[in-house]
């Protein structure tokens, strides 16, 4: 069977297709279509991975597709939420900065010939959940027009800041090792 024919493969690409419905609806303030869009996208994230341990569906093309479709649909929902003040811009500068950092590193190593790769790790996994969550609750706030929602908002947004700056720290030390690791090998 074809690795792109793999339930957990198109799991992740339904996640991939939903992003940019999710951005426009966010971006609009039609929080009752983005609301079910990202339910349906953090399922998927889910399940994609469930299955393809569960069932030893795993693939080369899933371990490369799965954290392109989480990278997409975060920059996707922050730059969106940033744009109609759902969020700061510095959070959203966060998110996509730290996905930045780790695509420039993908891409270097590459580029160079390099046999790394940034594995995801704890960090970067609670970093992302911490995200999605931040987003599910601004989407939350705004589709049921919640007040005295701000506090536990602004714990969130927080954590998630925390969260997603020490991962992204994390990710320059395993990179900057693996660099190193590199440089000596081809020595």
């Amino acid at each position: 069977m074809s690795e792109w024919l793999m339930l957990p493969n198109l799991l992740t690409l339904a996640r991939m297709g939903l992003t940019p419905w999710a951005g426009v609806a966010i971006a609009s303030r039609n929080y009752e279509t983005a609301l079910p869009v990202l339910f349906v996208a953090g399922i998927t994230d889910g399940l994609d991975g469930y299955i393809a341990r569960r069932y030893q569906m795993q693939s080369r093309l899933g371990a490369k597709l799965d954290p392109i479709a989480d990278k997409l649909l975060a920059a996707t929902v922050f730059l969106a939420l940033a744009i109609n003040g759902g969020v700061p811009l510095w959070m959203a500068g966060l998110v996509l900065g730290r996905d930045l950092m780790i695509l420039s590193f993908a891409t270097w190593a590459l580029w160079r010939g390099v046999k790394a790769e940034l594995a995801p790790t704890l960090w970067g996994k609670l970093s992302t959940l911490l995200q999605l969550m931040l987003a599910v609750a601004v989407v939350l706030r705004e589709s049921l027009e919640l007040s005295g929602a701000d506090p536990p908002l602004s714990a969130l947004l927080w954590a998630s800041a925390a969260m997603t700056a020490w991962s992204g720290l994390h990710y320059a030390w395993v990179g900057r090792r693996l660099a190193a690791e590199a440089r000596r090998s081809t020595d």
